[in-house]
């Protein structure tokens, strides 16, 4: 996904100009041309040509390249989100936006609801703001907590929570319900977040790219739509709170005590600074 990623901006960069043919020696880069994806991933591969630079990813690629090729890049903390766009659905960009190592799909799927229209027997709004932090934060503590069992994501589905805990309890040979399997992926998330705010992450980094909050929808049933960063900041702010998190995206003292994890609460106290 990454490398797909890293060639969607190179071949973008390519035809704005900021990469040039002779970058590329002499490869013209286009969209839908297989060669030329082929020319970049060899690149990358060998860290041959512009593929020395590509192969940083997008974000530092972006960076030596200049603010323009910034204002398309596509990355969430640096890592390049998947090959579908949020901007038609509110509850994906938070999950995209929060996610732990990046934009990553697999810390949380709402799409699936927010185009189904229902969760947990409760209707779900497609482009509803209201509603997608609780979701969002419910969604990431479950997948965080069957990732302790080694499964394959489309697992998932099809597998009830409590055929889970059936299956826990078989192993461990002591009882195991839902609420512990929820309360385990809660303490995950939790201890994540503090790694990654001693580690100089903020609330500035749970953030999304340009593309998805100042660009609309060029085309299709959705046109014209897109997140905006009020939008991502009322998120945010709800999807803290369901977490027991302050404003600044810190886990409170009261959380980590109520998880078992007041040991940690010291790194709360940390000073942050934006990396």
């Amino acid at each position: 996904m990454s490398a797909g990623g890293v060639a969607g901006f190179a071949i973008e960069a390519f035809q704005k100009g900021i990469i040039s043919a002779e970058d590329t020696r002499g490869v013209e880069l286009k969209f839908g041309d297989t060669a030329a994806v082929e020319y970049i991933l060899e690149s990358i591969a060998s860290r041959s040509g512009i593929g020395d630079l590509l192969a940083n990813g997008v974000r530092i690629a972006a960076r030596e390249l200049g603010e323009e090729a910034e204002a398309f890049a596509v990355h969430v903390k640096g890592l390049e989100s998947p090959a579908w766009g949020p901007r038609s659905v509110p509850g994906m960009a938070l999950a995209l936006a929060t996610a732990d190592r990046g934009g990553c799909h697999q810390r949380a799927f709402p799409i699936l609801y927010e185009l189904g229209g229902e969760w947990e027997g409760k209707v779900v709004e497609r482009n509803a703001i209201a509603g997608k932090g609780k979701i969002v934060a419910h969604l990431q503590n479950y997948l965080a907590a069957l990732d302790t069992l080694v499964k394959c994501d489309f697992a998932q589905y099809g597998i009830s929570a409590q055929t889970y805990c059936r299956m826990l309890e078989t192993a461990l040979g002591r009882p195991f319900n839902t609420t512990m399997l929820m309360e385990l992926g809660e303490r995950i998330w939790n201890q994540g977040r503090l790694f990654n705010l001693r580690e100089g992450f903020t609330r500035a980094d749970d953030n999304l790219p340009r593309r998805f909050t100042e660009e609309p929808l060029p085309g299709g049933p959705h046109q014209g739509e897109r997140v905006t960063k009020d939008q991502l900041k009322q998120m945010l702010d709800e999807y803290y709170l369901a977490r027991g998190w302050d404003l600044k995206g810190c886990p409170t003292e009261e959380t980590l005590n109520r998880l078992g994890l007041h040991d940690l609460t010291a790194l709360v106290k940390v000073p942050n600074s934006n990396h």
